[in-house]
């Protein structure tokens, strides 16, 4: 079992922001996890297109 904090995925690098600010995405389990599935956590900001 992998156990992963947000906070901890935002430090190490799984943290995508998207470069017009409309966005953010946190990625706890990727492909390379080989947990068979992928696991994100995105916020869509108010105001976005």
């Amino acid at each position: 079992m992998i156990v992963r904090t947000l906070k901890e995925c935002q430090e190490n690098g799984r943290m995508i922001t998207d470069p017009q600010g409309d966005w953010d995405s946190t990625r706890l389990l990727l492909k390379n996890d080989n947990m068979g599935f992928s696991f994100h956590i995105t916020t869509i900001y108010r105001g976005a297109d």
